[in-house]
């Protein structure tokens, strides 16, 4: 069997970069949910297929490292592939490239599926794909501890809109790059990221977001009603060392 491998191009466009022209978490994190879900289609177990057995993918947490910022409207390689299923969960690596070469953003996603009825987890031996895995991993280890969100301070808050929902209904994955992307001070970029999901936000529900800027690292988590519903980490640094 051939192993399970998608490539496509994408331009950055100046809407998807910051005040320092570097990637914005949302730009990142909305083209790995791209990449997942185009390949997850041509793989046969994509949201449709799995919608129709009473199924439903769900992303826990989610990595990025960001080596180089692309020149706008630069035309880069994006690619992702899935690693080996754990037992009830699947680990999806990406990568993407400059016309050069040279490497922009590496990622990792976690993503479990939902039986819509019993709410329960779904075993990976019950989720069938048709090719091989890649052993190749951007990380080792894929993720970090995340400290609790009521050992930070309060920042701000968002009440989750319209515009920040999916077709799942709740506050997209890819949103919750901005509420990271507005707890970093002005001077500083990201320069990589973690966020775990830990319960989904719906409309109309406010999410208070507690910050802690330590030299180049930032804790970030949000509660709703005092509930946890992410937990963020960042490297940054001063935008003109970068």
């Amino acid at each position: 069997m051939a192993q399970m491998r998608m490539s496509k191009q994408k331009v950055f466009s100046a809407a998807e970069l910051d005040e320092h022209d570097h990637i914005r978490p949302t730009a990142l994190l909305d083209l790995f949910q791209q990449l997942a879900g185009e390949h997850a289609e041509t793989l046969g177990v994509g949201f449709d297929a799995l919608y129709r057995q009473g199924r439903l993918w769900v992303v826990s947490r989610i990595k990025a490292v960001i080596e180089n910022k692309p020149a706008l409207y630069e035309t880069v390689t994006a690619e992702t592939w899935p690693e080996p299923t754990g037992r009830v969960d699947f680990d999806r690596d990406y990568l993407v490239r400059g016309e050069d070469g040279r490497i922009i953003a590496k990622g990792v996603s976690k993503w479990c599926v939902i039986d819509l009825n019993s709410r329960k987890l779904v075993r990976a031996q019950d989720i069938v794909f048709p090719g091989e895995f890649c052993l190749e991993k951007n990380f080792e280890p894929p993720f970090a501890k995340l400290p609790p969100a009521e050992t930070l301070p309060l920042a701000f808050e968002h009440t989750v809109r319209r515009s920040d929902l999916d077709h799942n209904g709740h506050m997209n994955n890819a949103r919750y790059g901005e509420l990271l992307l507005d707890a970093v001070p002005t001077d500083r970029i990201i320069r990589a990221f973690q966020i775990d999901f830990l319960h989904e936000a719906m409309h109309g529900e406010t999410i208070a977001v507690h910050t802690r800027q330590n030299e180049n690292a930032l804790s970030v988590c949000g509660s709703i009603e005092h509930k946890p519903c992410f937990c963020a980490h960042a490297e940054t640094t001063a935008f003109s060392l970068f």
